[in-house]
């Protein structure tokens, strides 16, 4: 966008406040434009506003937290989707999100604890199975080529591809190969 476009857009919110100064969204719409216009400060006071305004809505929450993701906040953005998740135990995106950090601090017992729970939501969620299987891949290395079914297996070749989806939204491959190459 222009600044001629953002000067638009913060005219027509400043409008829109004015006409509904309660409204969370709203607030919540203009901190997203400072997020936009790289005014990490005021984005962050807007988004906040938004959550006092309806400190019940764990959308809001899941919000701020995500924006303090795209700001490399770690800690801040776990605390936030922690009050979502007391505020609403079946936020998927908290749930998934939180996943997501606790296996990038390698604590993959609470990773999975909160990927499980995310698929208990949505069972057809696939990211959270994905990531899930991931975990349970790293965790055991090579030994996941021994197990009973790939000894029944044997005979034919198989490759299992897994990904992991990262905050960055980049893509990791990792593939295995079963079958007699391992043999």
């Amino acid at each position: 966008m222009s600044k001629k476009e953002y000067r638009k857009a913060f005219d027509r919110a400043a409008q829109q406040i004015a006409s509904a100064p309660n409204n969370p969204f709203l607030y919540g719409m203009l901190g997203s434009l400072y997020e936009a216009n790289k005014d990490v400060n005021n984005a962050e006071v807007y988004m906040k506003k938004a959550i006092d305004l309806n400190p019940g809505l764990p959308a809001l929450q899941v919000s701020l937290a995500n924006f303090y993701m795209r700001q490399n906040m770690v800690v801040k953005a776990k605390n936030e989707y922690l009050a979502a998740v007391q505020k609403a135990p079946d936020s998927l995106p908290a749930h998934m999100a939180l996943g997501m950090i606790y296996e990038s601090e390698k604590d993959y017992d609470k990773a999975k604890g909160y990927y499980l729970k995310a698929l208990q939501i949505n069972p057809n969620f696939a990211p959270a199975a994905n990531n899930l299987a991931y975990i349970y891949a790293e965790r055991k290395g090579t030994s996941m080529r021994r197990s009973t079914w790939h000894r029944k297996q044997k005979n034919r070749s198989r490759t299992i591809h897994m990904f992991r989806i990262p905050w960055d939204g980049s893509i990791t491959r990792r593939t295995f190969r079963h079958g007699p190459s391992f043999t």
